[in-house]
């Protein structure tokens, strides 16, 4: 694929320019690497292929098989901007000096398994515990990350604990009129959250509260 020239000012809302972004900077590269290959046991290789073209690569860390970006799952596919626009971001920028440091990002966690979406939020609430943190805004809707924001408040992420004054949670709703409010929720030192809608994620629990009522069922 062809890279632009010179620094992108931003990632585009759907990350197609990710390479042109990455291609400069291998510092944010390599930070990103580090998250993918604990996580995801993969690596991003961009190859120079000819003047001005690149072809960007995901290599497995145990096999060495390396195979093309397009041609991977939507996850990691969907990760990479998210992470790449998170490392930009970080205080000292690396080798770029870029301003404003504020990342937007709808449904971070989409197409991820669960096991990364906790990765993934244990990596923001890391950048979000640096010494002069960028500006992260995140519109979620999985309980996975909700709880590992929690838990990186209330037990921490290597040896570092969140401090709950650098999150703010709003839970928005929208009325039968189709006017949309955000209410403030409250999380304390503990992890807990205050003022949250009782019945947010109450399904799972309902299902699995009948899933049991049900194999007790059969037991008699």
């Amino acid at each position: 694929m062809r890279v632009q020239e010179g620094v992108p000012a931003h990632l585009e809302a759907d990350g197609r320019d990710v390479v042109d972004v990455l291609q400069p900077s291998p510092t944010v590269l390599a930070r990103m690497n580090e998250w993918l290959e604990v996580h995801a046991q993969r690596s991003l290789e961009l190859k120079n292929v000819s003047p001005g073209y690149v072809q960007p690569e995901l290599r497995h860390t145990a096999s060495g098989h390396a195979q093309r970006l397009a041609d991977h799952g939507e996850g990691i596919l969907q990760v990479l901007p998210v992470l790449a626009a998170i490392e930009r971001a970080r205080s000292g920028f690396g080798d770029l000096q870029i301003a404003p440091r504020i990342v937007a990002v709808e449904d971070p966690e989409s197409h991820l398994h669960p096991r990364l979406q906790h990765a993934l939020a244990q990596q923001i609430a890391s950048v979000a515990m640096d010494d002069d943190p960028p500006t992260m805004v995140l519109e979620i809707h999985s309980q996975h990350l909700l709880l590992a924001v929690q838990l990186a408040v209330a037990q921490g992420v290597d040896g570092r604990r969140l401090d709950p004054s650098r999150v703010a949670i709003y839970w928005v709703e929208q009325d039968a009129e189709g006017v949309s409010a955000a209410t403030r929720v409250r999380i304390d030192s503990n992890g807990d959250l205050h003022d949250w809608p009782p019945d947010v994620y109450s399904d799972v629990v309902d299902m699995a509260r009948e899933l049991t009522a049900h194999r007790w069922g059969l037991r008699r």
